[in-house]
């Protein structure tokens, strides 16, 4: 972001006082930083459940490594100066994580990150990294709110719960370790929000609920996302820009939702959403996305492996209902890179795998394996944006020093809605249930092809 003049808002003024939780309750304090306090940090140890930190530009760059104990303080929300250029928290210099959670046996905990910027300049292993206990327990026992939150130049920008990865049962596709899924389940509400330039994962989530609403993943030196057993989880009016091999990672999921997004320009493996496995019987539903120009397949669906001992390895199906997307220029890598082509489905003949694929729209270099295409499909057919078939004007957005890259990306966006002869253009699902709800949708209300159509083709954001 541009320069910006250090100021303490009215707003910021009001809020650092004492208010009342409600009749007869301890009084929550907001605590000012700096100000009230020299440090995050020294904020911390003095606050108290329900308590707020307030964090101002005049401290910024926070040069702190924070550990946040929600045992201790099960509700606490950090919140920027609402100013132009957000508070940034920049670690201490080390490995060490920017914010470190620790979640054990207490009771559930509710934190909230608004309007905060973590930097980890090519040094902190994790932006945030939760830890939490060992579990089977079904009721989450963190509750993770973010808005407007930027997560740069870490090794893994965010990670909630253990890895789970298991080596040894087959080469083939991914492996899960049982064990070690037997921890608690995370919820999140992310909104707005933008990961990335770190070296591996831009975000790792492990047993996890939630949402994902307008937000960016760019440049990630692995995967945008990674979710290893997701549970009625949601994926909309979210941008995977140029992240290294996988755009978008669901691993035994269960009830996922990925809707109205943008997949784009994934590189080295380069599969833009890879599905591995699914739990519970629900078919993951992909709808009105744009997947186009990842190096592999646009989008790949294969069994997962779930590792209970030595011996003892297990084949978990996957199942997809993949309706009005746009799957543009897959497949572009060299020769060697991954399966290259639109939509990789490997059945391997296993029972339970499963494949809908109706009124897609795949341009002339596109095919899809093992898939079986009906006449709802649109094929060999251009999508017709209004850039054209060029994603360079969105990939050459990445300069977080200079820029918000999650304004530029949504700035561009309109290029990759339909022009005025797209026949993409209502011709999607014509049921009630698919039709377009508005925003940067065309034609009549039934559902345009794309990530402009269905009923969540409004975006909330301008031209």
């Amino acid at each position: 972001m541009g320069a910006t003049s250090i100021r303490t808002s009215s707003a910021t003024l009001a809020v650092c006082a004492l208010f009342a939780v409600g009749e007869g309750s301890p009084k929550a304090l907001t605590h000012c930083v700096p100000g009230d306090f020299p440090e995050i940090g020294s904020a911390l140890n003095a606050a108290n459940s329900g308590d707020t930190l307030s964090l101002s530009l005049a401290g910024s760059p926070f040069g702190e490594a924070l550990v946040i104990d929600a045992d201790r303080l099960d509700t606490l929300t950090i919140i920027g100066e609402p100013v132009e250029l957000r508070p940034v928290i920049s670690g201490d210099g080390t490995e060490a994580a920017i914010i470190t959670i620790e979640a054990g046996s207490g009771a559930p905990a509710r934190l909230s990150l608004l309007d905060l910027t973590l930097n980890g300049y090519d040094t902190a292993e994790f932006g945030i990294l939760a830890n939490t206990s060992r579990t089977w327990d079904e009721e989450p026992l963190l509750e993770l709110r973010m808005e407007r939150v930027s997560i740069f130049s870490c090794e893994f920008g965010m990670q909630l719960g253990r890895r789970t990865g298991a080596i040894g049962c087959t080469e083939n596709w991914g492996s899960v370790n049982y064990n070690k899924l037997e921890q608690a389940r995370n919820l999140i509400r992310f909104k707005n929000c933008t990961i990335g330039d770190c070296g591996l994962d831009g975000l790792n989530m492990y047993r996890v609920n939630g949402e994902i609403d307008g937000c960016l993943f760019a440049h990630n030196g692995d995967e945008g996302v990674h979710t290893t057993a997701a549970k009625q989880f949601e994926i909309r009016h979210t941008i995977f820009i140029e992240n290294k091999d996988v755009g978008v990672h669901f691993q035994l999921g269960e009830d996922i939702r990925f809707e109205n997004n943008l997949v784009l320009t994934t590189g080295r493996l380069g599969y833009g959403i890879s599905i591995e496995g699914l739990l519970g019987g629900e078919a993951a539903r992909i709808h009105n996305n744009v997947i186009g120009r990842n190096n592999s397949s646009g989008l790949k669906i294969s069994p997962c492996s779930l590792k209970y001992d030595e011996d003892n390895c297990v084949a978990v199906p996957a199942s997809a209902r993949v309706h009005n997307n746009i799957f543009a220029f897959n497949g572009i890598g060299p020769p060697g890179t991954g399966t290259r082509e639109d939509l990789h489905f490997r059945s391997d003949g296993f029972p339970g795998m499963q494949l809908i694929a109706r009124h897609n729209l795949f341009e002339d270099r596109a095919h899809a394996s093992n898939a079986q295409l009906d006449e709802t499909n649109l094929l060999g057919v251009g999508p017709g944006f209004v850039l054209g078939h060029e994603f360079k004007q969105l990939t050459a957005l990445w300069n977080p020093d200079e820029t918000d890259p999650l304004e530029v990306a949504r700035s561009l966006v309109f290029d990759l809605s339909l022009a005025d002869n797209s026949t993409a253009i209502d011709a999607g699902e014509d049921s009630l249930r698919f039709e377009d709800g508005g925003g940067y949708a065309r034609g009549t209300t039934r559902n345009d092809i794309g990530a402009f159509g269905g009923p969540l083709s409004d975006w909330g954001i301008e031209p």
